[in-house]
């Protein structure tokens, strides 16, 4: 997956295959910048190895969070909570 592209931090995926996927649809105004209807964002299961030398990709984004379970709610709509709440059940 090319871990270096996405930022110096060591994981390990569970697996190779997402436990869900959430599509979104952008804005008027970005739909046509971009051409494109919305994005979907796939979550992967993985694991923190070690947090040496941790730097995120931040082209993207500006902040980010590891947060437990029972915080989700506290960054995320309900229904967004409840279905990663819902995916995060071991």
């Amino acid at each position: 997956m090319g871990d270096r592209a996405y930022g110096a931090v060591d994981r390990y995926y569970i697996s190779n295959v997402p436990m869900g996927h959430y599509i979104y649809e952008y804005s008027p105004d970005v739909q046509k910048a971009r051409g494109q209807y919305g994005a979907r964002v796939f979550y992967f299961r993985c694991q923190l190895i070690a947090d040496r030398n941790f730097k995120l990709e931040t082209r993207l984004y500006k902040d980010f969070a590891w947060v437990a379970r029972n915080e989700v709610g506290d960054y995320v709509d309900k229904e967004t909570a409840a279905y990663l709440e819902e995916m995060l059940v071991e």
